[in-house]
Protein backbone atom coordinates (compact mmCIF):
# COMPACT_ATOMS: atom_id res chain seq x y z
CA UNK A 1 0.00 0.00 0.00
CA UNK A 2 2.84 2.34 -0.44
CA UNK A 3 2.84 4.42 -2.79
CA UNK A 4 5.68 4.86 -5.53
CA UNK A 5 5.69 8.15 -6.67
CA UNK A 6 9.28 8.38 -5.25
CA UNK A 7 10.14 6.48 -7.89
CA UNK A 8 9.81 8.96 -10.28
CA UNK A 9 12.17 11.22 -8.47
CA UNK A 10 15.24 8.83 -7.70
CA UNK A 11 16.17 7.58 -10.91
CA UNK A 12 19.30 5.08 -9.57
CA UNK A 13 17.89 1.57 -9.95
CA UNK A 14 20.52 0.91 -7.20
CA UNK A 15 19.03 3.79 -4.96
CA UNK A 16 15.26 2.29 -5.91
CA UNK A 17 16.50 -0.89 -4.32
CA UNK A 18 17.30 0.16 -1.13
CA UNK A 19 14.34 2.58 -0.90
CA UNK A 20 12.33 0.10 -1.69
CA UNK A 21 13.78 -2.47 0.72
CA UNK A 22 13.51 0.57 3.71
CA UNK A 23 9.89 0.84 3.29
CA UNK A 24 8.92 -2.67 2.91
CA UNK A 25 10.77 -3.47 5.92
CA UNK A 26 10.07 -0.38 8.29
CA UNK A 27 7.70 -1.48 10.61
CA UNK A 28 6.88 2.56 11.47
CA UNK A 29 5.97 2.90 7.94
CA UNK A 30 3.80 0.27 7.47
CA UNK A 31 2.10 0.92 11.41
CA UNK A 32 1.33 4.51 9.87
CA UNK A 33 0.24 3.30 6.63
CA UNK A 34 -2.20 0.96 8.54
CA UNK A 35 -3.43 3.75 10.92
CA UNK A 36 -4.19 5.70 7.89
CA UNK A 37 -6.24 2.96 6.38
CA UNK A 38 -7.88 2.58 9.69
CA UNK A 39 -8.51 6.33 10.02
CA UNK A 40 -10.10 6.26 6.84
CA UNK A 41 -12.16 3.06 7.78
CA UNK A 42 -13.72 4.95 10.80
CA UNK A 43 -14.04 8.10 9.14
CA UNK A 44 -16.14 6.10 6.19
CA UNK A 45 -18.08 4.28 8.79
CA UNK A 46 -19.04 8.05 10.77
CA UNK A 47 -20.22 9.82 8.09
CA UNK A 48 -22.21 6.94 6.57
CA UNK A 49 -24.70 7.59 9.40
CA UNK A 50 -25.52 10.94 7.90
CA UNK A 51 -26.89 9.92 4.61
CA UNK A 52 -30.03 8.16 4.10
CA UNK A 53 -30.74 4.59 4.54
CA UNK A 54 -32.99 2.04 2.09
CA UNK A 55 -34.34 -1.19 3.73
CA UNK A 56 -36.00 -2.83 1.20
CA UNK A 57 -37.56 -6.48 2.01
CA UNK A 58 -40.29 -9.11 -0.90
CA UNK A 59 -41.99 -11.92 0.49
CA UNK A 60 -44.77 -14.33 -1.37
CA UNK A 61 -46.51 -16.84 0.37
CA UNK A 62 -48.86 -19.62 -1.29
CA UNK A 63 -50.65 -22.31 0.07
CA UNK A 64 -53.24 -24.87 -1.06
CA UNK A 65 -55.28 -27.08 0.43
CA UNK A 66 -58.08 -29.82 -0.75
CA UNK A 67 -61.22 -30.20 1.29
CA UNK A 68 -64.04 -32.47 0.01
CA UNK A 69 -62.06 -33.34 -3.62
CA UNK A 70 -61.89 -29.32 -4.45
CA UNK A 71 -59.27 -27.06 -4.79
CA UNK A 72 -58.26 -23.86 -2.93
CA UNK A 73 -55.31 -21.92 -3.72
CA UNK A 74 -54.71 -18.61 -1.53
CA UNK A 75 -52.08 -16.50 -2.25
CA UNK A 76 -50.66 -13.18 -0.65
CA UNK A 77 -47.32 -11.07 -2.06
CA UNK A 78 -46.17 -8.19 0.03
CA UNK A 79 -43.52 -5.57 -0.27
CA UNK A 80 -42.18 -3.17 3.27
CA UNK A 81 -39.62 -0.83 2.85
CA UNK A 82 -38.44 2.13 4.69
CA UNK A 83 -35.96 4.81 4.74
CA UNK A 84 -34.79 7.60 7.49
CA UNK A 85 -34.05 10.63 6.68
CA UNK A 86 -32.12 13.48 9.51
CA UNK A 87 -34.20 15.97 8.58
CA UNK A 88 -33.60 17.78 11.88
CA UNK A 89 -29.76 16.40 12.10
CA UNK A 90 -31.02 13.80 14.97
CA UNK A 91 -28.01 11.67 13.28
CA UNK A 92 -25.36 14.38 13.09
CA UNK A 93 -25.95 15.37 16.29
CA UNK A 94 -25.20 11.81 17.64
CA UNK A 95 -22.21 11.28 16.13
Amino acid sequence: AISHDWQQVIHDPRLQQVVTIALNSNRDVQKAIADIDSARALYGQTNASLFPTVNAALSSTRSRSLANGTGTTAEADGTVSSYTLDLFGRNQSLS
